[in-house]
């Protein structure tokens, strides 16, 4: 059998701010995603790709949620319908500085102090991606939502890492998740 590895380094820009202002609701927030497909077997997205700008929920400076939302959607739809059948599936994640607060536990640092990026499955009761490992997503029961169709799609949650302080400093905050994906 030849093996195809299917490697889009994705680059997810976790961006958002957040001040006294976002209470007004002054303040926007954003997510960045970028992909690059160097074999094209499966098609990620219905063929737009791993790309596009999504919207953070916004955060007072106590670090608590003032959005309607607490989390960010981040889809991954894997279509590997035409071609051959699958041998291996797999996803995995890198994460550039400031790098993983706790990969094991989904959490990202961002280049914030005390504000981190909390990742899990949209799927599966929402649970938290070990980020440290890499995830066979053809042995998941429910990561195939229809024959050769796999749902990756992410939750992104801010996360206050000191409740307990008085307040945060007001500005942007950005995390970097490289997303790696493998089939043959």
């Amino acid at each position: 059998m030849i093996r195809k590895p299917f490697l889009p380094y994705s680059m997810i820009v976790l961006l958002s701010t957040y001040s006294l202002a976002a209470i007004a609701g002054s303040t926007t927030s954003n997510i960045g995603v970028k992909m690059k497909i160097t074999h094209a077997n499966c098609i990620v997205n219905g063929g737009k790709g791993f790309s596009g700008t999504y919207n953070l929920p916004l955060m007072n400076d106590q670090g608590k949620i003032i959005d309607r939302i607490s989390y960010t959607d981040v889809p991954l739809i894997i279509d590997c319908t035409n071609g051959v059948k699958l041998g291996a599936l797999t996803i995995s994640f890198t994460s550039a500085k400031p790098g993983f607060q706790n990969a094991a536990n989904g959490l990202i640092n961002t280049s914030m102090a005390n504000i981190a990026l909390l990742v899990r499955w949209k799927r599966n009761g929402e649970r938290i991606i070990d980020l440290s490992t890499t995830t066979d997503l053809l042995a998941m029961k429910d990561a195939e939502v229809r024959s050769g169709v796999y749902d990756s799609s992410l939750k992104v949650h801010p996360l206050n890492l000191n409740p307990g302080a008085t307040s945060l400093a007001p500005g942007r905050y950005q995390a970097d998740l490289t997303v790696n994906i493998t089939y043959y």
